[in-house]
């Protein structure tokens, strides 16, 4: 009986032995198994990660590609075409009417003025011109000259600062006239000659004649003395001589002395 007990003992003792060993197989393997499940699971997610992460950057590197690229392609070829109008059709066909001759058309008629504001003697006087194309100072001037002239005939005159300003002072011994010459004259209506200033006296009007030395055709006026300046307008008429290349329109006081500060001869209804 104890033989028999202490066998079972002895048969029983390694299998307990080997049943242990086994367990501890087991868990062993159970450990192994979730440390690789574990790694494995976590390399997978990195690699997700980095995944998505080049796929959002590939994206956004091309989305604003060439957007301005066209923005402006119309904003230099609106009219830069090469086809202006500038065709060389103008109207300047060389068929001016510049034929050498003219007329006065308008309202003032020709005219040259004399004034004396601010000169020196009465042979040097300001001088100025209607606006009238084809007469001017030219056409006004003696017999091979460019200009005409103020002289003063007896060498007796004075420029004086009067009350109506500075003013020829011509005597009753004294002449005062201006020459010209109208050879390209062809035909005129009438001849005006107007005198501004007043009689360089305190109590009496001054007198004179206005003529033309050449054709002895004039005539008188007179001027008074309040210190105003006067205007006289003359009508000359026919007075000045058509074609003649040496003429005049002489001022000579017969009474008094006058003041002249301005003179202007008017041509009107010319031609030339």
């Amino acid at each position: 009986m104890r033989i028999a007990v202490l066998v079972g003992l002895l048969v029983c003792t390694p299998v307990l032995v080997v049943a242990a060993g086994c367990e501890d197989s087991t868990d062993a393997i159970g450990s192994d198994a979730d440390t690789d499940a574990d790694s494995d699971s976590d390399t997978d997610a990195d690699t997700d990660t980095d995944t998505d992460t080049d796929m959002d950057t590939d994206i956004d590197t091309d989305t604003d590609t060439d957007t301005d690229t066209d923005t402006d392609a119309d904003g230099d070829s609106d009219s830069d075409t090469g086809t202006g109008s500038d065709t060389g059709t103008g109207s300047d066909t060389g068929t001016g009417s510049d034929t050498g001759t003219g007329s006065d058309t308008g309202s003032d008629g020709v005219w040259l003025e004399i004034e004396y504001d601010g000169a020196y003697s009465c042979q040097s006087p300001g001088w100025s011109f209607s606006d009238t194309p084809g007469w001017g100072a030219a056409q006004w001037a003696m017999e091979g000259d460019t200009w005409p002239e103020a002289w003063d005939v007896w060498d007796n005159l004075e420029v004086i600062s009067d009350f109506v300003g500075d003013a020829c002072e011509i005597g009753s011994d004294g002449s005062l006239q201006v020459m010209i010459g109208l050879e390209e004259l062809v035909s005129y209506d009438s001849v005006t000659v107007r005198l501004e200033g007043r009689s360089y006296s305190s109590t009496s009007s001054c007198y004179y004649d206005v003529y033309n030395p050449l054709t002895d055709c004039g005539v008188s006026s007179s001027m008074a003395h309040d210190w105003v300046v006067h205007v006289d307008e003359l009508d000359l008429d026919s007075c000045l001589s058509i074609g003649a290349g040496v003429q005049a329109v002489r001022v000579e006081p017969t009474s008094g002395t006058l003041a002249l500060t301005k003179m202007r001869i008017t041509i009107d209804g010319a031609t030339w």
